[in-house]
């Protein structure tokens, strides 16, 4: 018997089944049941001993109208017609299909025909009827060409078996049985080939038609999979990936030509593609790149100029500059496959088997070329490498220019629009919109990944937007469905398919995260064993990580797909950041990160929110980060580029703010990206080694940042303010006065950091230095009065004062004081020497209200120390002790009510030791006071002998540091 013949190749539509899920039917289970009912009938013999005439309308309505969804209820509008005569004899089929309404003629709407028979009826065999002898077959397909052209389909059904045709083809046919409906795969694909959706189209070719169409071009791929030259067979396979920047390797590295094979091959790692196929060496074997040239061998050539490879130098220069964007820089390959292949088969296991998970060096063959064609020094103007640079004047300009331009519709402009968040991130949307409209039929890449970086925006618009017709957007966005649309595009290439799933199911990502956990807990075991000693042996997790990390943003920054503000990102780049810090921290681990690279760098300046970068520092005790000299230098540009983009040129003295970055800076999610990314800048370069003449590359372009920003608060400038108190020496004076004036102008007093780095830079680097600018003085006089409580920060202008200016800040200093007593700022006086404790009687004011405020003294242990709640009395004893100030003094007499360990801390020599309770020195975090306890002997005993019964670690760091004398 001859067999059947499909209309879709099974191969291709295995493919796409797989993509088809049965839970997007709708109301599925109650279709079951209708399938079951007609199927119990069946066994049960009802349907044989009945006519197809009496039950074909019930059969018709319930498969093809209640389970596959064809419209027969609708009295205006429906799809689905019972014995609809023709427009030639006025024959008619059991059945119709197609767009009927009752203003047209129904025939001239049919686009398919439905024939039924009898449960016995063979449906090729002849019928023995007097005025038809054809098969049912014959006679379905006779109906057909008199309903026109719109009349594709042909259906016959003898209620057991259900065949669709093409109307032009007769030969082949997609056969359904009930009895198999039962099973997932059948019952997929009943639904997938019968359902309306595929069947009808008002808008021109019905999908299925399409389908058809594409398992022809997928039949004669694979056809002429092998024909060509092994050097067009690559350039097939990359091309049909254009749309995408970043492949996966393993993509790659599973398709033809790299592996021809149906198993699954892990051929990709360290950067290397690795290939078994024959024909892969006499290729690579012929290019070597010398001095970012690729050259070619004259074997090499003559082969590919006698196969009629056309254009084959800019095929191959093509290759490796994609490959090189997919991280691929070495090609791994035998150069006598057959001799390998020999050797194995003298083993018990399969070769295919053994060659999938690892290739090995097997007989001496293995070779290994280097196509890194990678140039560092080339400088690239596209708007990812200048935001990469952060020079934000340039993607600014280059996005306000682009606006409306049709031509400009592209991923690359949607993604920074979406940075940027311009017009509350509508733009990106209509950008990605009409990459959507525009590629639709075209790229599928390109299509695809605007779709589902208009789904990425929903939370992004929902939170922005606000204006009238933001309802209509979020619909539209809501109404995205990414299976549907990969269902849609009907991808006949396994290849292509693979990738649109990895971008869907955001395989990459998910991936990277199981990769980075696994690292993490080997990495903190590679450091506790090192920690022990120097014993061990670890493979080298770092690199690992930045193999993993390198996937993971190539995916994301290089195809334009939206994933870096969002937390499940962002929270993966910190558990990398976090198998960095752990690496960098593991002393002795022969794969210690010793210094960070640019794209580490890269990883902290742009992929992390600022706390995240500071928390993780502080857990692992990093205080100095070293940077290559690469990542130093790349540093560098990023600071100066970053400092110069929020202003133009300077008339005098004064520098022109950018328009486009304070437009920018509107955005709320542009406004936290640039201060996390100012943070990140000043946390590395105070963290890292320096000279004067990288320094002064920047220092200069603060001053006019500084001038132009109104965006940057307190916490943000945490970081510049401990760059400074770092590099005080690599500024000027006058540029440290400069910072100092234009704080005074832009900020409160209150905002003490930078205040306070800018006065220790100057006392610190600039001893000689003495401000004489009154202006400066006046400046900060307004904004303590204007800030109430900080004049306090106002005594840090003293020190560095001229005498003028000193006296100016004395008069105020008093006002102050004789206004309102400040226990607080009296005691800031005293610490920096601007009076001492017989001026006035201040000393005596300032003893009464430690008096009053210093409570009873009473507190509970926590965790084995004293949780104290009230400061102020150890605040006193701390300026005692600092300034030698002595306690036997009538004034501190005054004190009354003291509870014991207050009364111990100011009488450390006279105090009645039998009441002495060592836990009381736990209460001290201050050098200061501890040195002075390491004066009285009996408090050094008594500690001691209390660590020998009850040992407690800080009171024997204490005891270690300042005690034991």
């Amino acid at each position: 018997m001859k067999k059947q013949q499909p209309i879709i190749e099974e191969d291709f539509l295995k493919n796409h089944l797989n993509l088809f899920h049965l839970s997007t039917i709708d109301g599925l289970e109650s279709k079951k049941v209708i399938l079951n009912d007609w199927f119990l009938k069946y066994r049960s013999g009802k349907l044989e001993g009945q006519n197809e005439t009496s039950i074909a309308a019930d059969f018709i309505n319930d498969i093809f109208g209640d389970v596959l969804g064809f419209n027969y209820r609708n009295p205006n509008n429906w799809n689905l017609q019972k014995e609809l005569k023709t427009l030639i004899d006025s024959r008619k089929p059991d059945g119709a299909i197609g767009y009927f309404n009752v203003e047209e003629d129904l025939s001239t709407n049919v686009y398919g025909v439905i024939e039924m028979k009898s449960a016995n009826t063979n449906l090729d065999k002849k019928q023995n009827r007097a005025d038809n002898k054809q098969t049912p077959v014959e006679q379905a397909f006779s109906y057909a060409p008199k309903y026109g052209k719109k009349c594709k389909w042909v259906i016959v059904s003898n209620f057991v078996e259900i065949r669709l045709y093409k109307s032009d083809d007769a030969s082949k046919y997609e056969a359904f049985y009930l009895d198999q409906l039962k099973d997932e795969y059948q019952l997929k694909r009943f639904f997938f080939l019968l359902k309306i959706e595929n069947l009808l189209s008002k808008d021109g070719t019905p999908r299925l038609e399409r389908l058809i169409e594409k398992s022809r071009e997928f039949k004669s791929q694979m056809a002429n999979k092998d024909s060509s030259h092994i050097l067009d067979r690559i350039y097939n396979l990359i091309k049909k990936f254009d749309g995408l920047m970043y492949v996966n390797p393993n993509i790659l590295a599973n398709a033809m030509p790299f592996n021809k094979g149906n198993r699954y091959v892990h051929h990709y790692s360290s950067f290397t593609l690795e290939s078994t196929e024959k024909d892969i060496f006499s290729l690579f074997s012929g290019i070597t790149i010398e001095s970012q040239k690729i050259l070619l061998s004259e074997p090499l050539r003559k082969e590919l100029t006698e196969w009629g490879v056309v254009e084959f130098q800019d095929k191959i220069s093509f290759l490796i500059k994609r490959f090189n964007e997919c991280l691929i820089f070495k090609i791994r390959c035998y150069e006598n496959v057959d001799l390998v292949h020999e050797h194995l088969s003298q083993s018990n296991s399969s070769i295919e088997g053994i060659l999938s998970h690892e290739m090995r060096d097997y007989c001496g063959q293995m070779r290994e070329f280097s196509i890194d064609l990678s140039n560092h020094e080339t400088r690239c103007e596209c708007l990812r490498c200048c935001y990469k640079r952060l020079d934000f004047s340039t993607v600014l300009k280059t996005l306000k220019a682009r606006e409306g331009k049709e031509e400009h519709n592209t991923l690359e402009s949607g993604y920074f629009h979406h940075i940027v968040g311009t017009n509350r991130f509508k733009t990106s949307f209509l950008i990605y919109k009409n990459i959507a409209r525009q590629e639709k039929g075209g790229n599928q890449f390109l299509y695809f990944i605007a779709k589902y970086n208009l789904l990425r925006l929903h939370n992004l618009v929902d939170r922005a937007y606000s204006l009238e017709d933001k309802e209509e957007i979020m619909n539209e966005i809501k109404s995205i469905d990414l299976d549907a649309i990969l269902h849609e595009l009907d991808v006949i290439d396994l290849d292509q398919r693979k990738a649109l799933i990895e971008i869907k199911d955001e395989t990459i990502k998910k991936n990277t995260e199981k990769n980075i956990e696994e690292k993490i807990i080997n990495l903190k075991k590679a450091k506790a064993s090192f920690e022990r000693g120097p014993d061990g042996s670890f493979p080298d997790y770092t690199f690992q990580l930045n193999k993993s990390l390198a996937a993971f943003l190539s995916h994301y920054s290089t195809n334009y797909i939206l994933g870096d503000t969002f937390t499940g990102y962002k929270n993966l780049c910190k558990k990398v950041l976090e198998g960095y810090l752990i690496s960098y921290s593991s002393h002795g681990y022969p794969a210690q990160l010793k210094q960070l690279e640019i794209f580490h760098v890269n990883l902290i300046v742009f992929d992390l929110y600022s706390e995240t970068v500071k928390e993780l520092c502080k857990t692992y005790k990093i205080n100095d980060i070293a940077l290559s000299e690469n990542a130093k230098n790349d540093l560098l540009e990023k600071v100066k580029n970053f400092l110069q983009s929020n202003h133009g040129r300077i008339i005098w003295f004064e520098p022109i703010e950018n328009v486009y970055l304070i437009q920018a800076l509107t955005s709320l999610h542009f406004k936290q990206i640039y201060e996390h990314i100012f943070f990140n800048l000043f946390f590395l370069l105070s963290r890292t080694e320096l000279t004067e003449d990288q320094c002064r590359t920047f220092i200069p372009v603060i001053i006019p940042f500084l001038k132009a920003d109104n965006t940057l608060y307190a916490p943000r400038l945490k970081t510049l303010s401990k760059f400074i108190t770092k590099y005080g020496n690599y500024f000027k004076s006058n540029e440290l006065t400069s910072i100092l004036s234009i704080t005074l102008d832009k900020r409160r007093l209150s905002d003490n950091s930078l205040i306070k780095a800018i006065f220790f830079a100057l006392n610190t680097f600039h001893s000689d230095f003495k401000l004489e600018d009154e202006v400066i003085i006046q400046k900060g006089i307004l904004r303590s009065i204007e800030d109430h409580k900080y004049h306090d920060n106002l005594v840090l202008f003293w020190a560095v004062s001229t005498d003028t200016n000193k006296k100016i800040l004395e008069t105020e200093f008093f006002k102050k004081l004789d206004r309102k007593f400040a226990p607080y700022f009296y005691r800031t006086l005293l610490f920096y020497n601007v009076i001492n404790i017989d001026y006035k009687d201040y000393f005596c004011q300032y003893v009464k209200s430690v008096n009053a405020s210093k409570g009873n003294g009473n507190y509970k242990l926590w965790n084995g120390e004293p949780n104290i709640r009230n400061f102020d009395f150890i605040n006193f004893a701390l300026l005692l002790y600092s300034l030698n100030i002595d306690t036997n003094d009538t004034r501190i007499k005054q004190l009354s009510n003291l509870c014991e360990w207050h009364n111990w801390l100011i009488n450390l020599d006279s105090f009645d030791y039998s009441k002495f309770k060592v836990e009381w020195v736990l209460i001290f975090h201050h050098e200061v006071i501890l040195k002075r306890l390491g004066d009285v002997p009996i408090i050094r005993n008594k500690v001691k002998k209390e660590l020998t019964e009850n040992y407690h670690p800080r009171l024997a760091d204490i005891y270690i540091k300042y005690l034991n004398k």
